[in-house]
């Protein structure tokens, strides 16, 4: 094992380290920034036989000078826990932030440890725009279907209204006269 590596990750920092060779990244600070309840993430990883054997656990110094017990998963295994923590579960005001941390971190891991493949940055960015168009497209597909649905809604409406007009004008004149 080698010394815990600080990886930069967007303003914040990711603790890595390498065993026998393969890099592992430390699971409690990511719950921490993602907001997600670590003893409820330690469980699940308790619970996946593939997470629970892949598992390292190593003493480190934190910042308060104590001694501590960090978990770590081998970073080809981080996106198999990220994916499956229920987004629907997270707080809704932290839903979109999983979702970008679940794209961004392999990549900045990867590129960190040499393990990404040319061009996958770039297939990433592809991925991200390509589902930006299809989010796009299923707004205006709403739209149009509700600006359609106004169509046939503001000609019956329009009768209605005009109907009703014809009728307050004839019932108007009998009122006053009454009065």
């Amino acid at each position: 094992m080698s010394a815990i590596q600080r990886v930069p990750f967007h303003g914040l920092s990711l603790s890595a380290v390498l065993v026998n060779g393969a890099p592992c990244v430390a699971i409690r600070p990511i719950c921490d920034s993602l907001g997600l309840n670590w003893s409820g993430q330690f469980r699940r990883i308790q619970r996946d036989a593939e997470l629970k054997a892949s598992v390292v656990v190593m003493a480190t110094v934190a910042e308060d000078g104590k001694r501590r017990k960090m978990l770590f998963l081998p970073l080809d295994r981080l996106n198999g826990w990220l994916f499956g923590v229920d987004v629907a579960r997270v707080r809704e005001e932290l839903r979109e932030r999983m979702n970008w941390y679940r794209r961004e971190c392999y990549a900045v891991l990867a590129r960190h440890f040499g393990l990404s493949r040319p061009g996958a940055d770039l297939h990433a960015r592809l991925i991200e725009a390509e589902r930006e168009e299809a989010q796009s497209f299923a707004v205006a597909q709403a739209c149009s279907k509700g600006m359609n649905r106004r169509r046939v809604e503001k000609s019956r409406l329009s009768k209605r209204i005009d109907e009703l007009r014809e009728l307050v004008q004839l019932a108007l004149p009998l009122e006053g006269g009454a009065a």
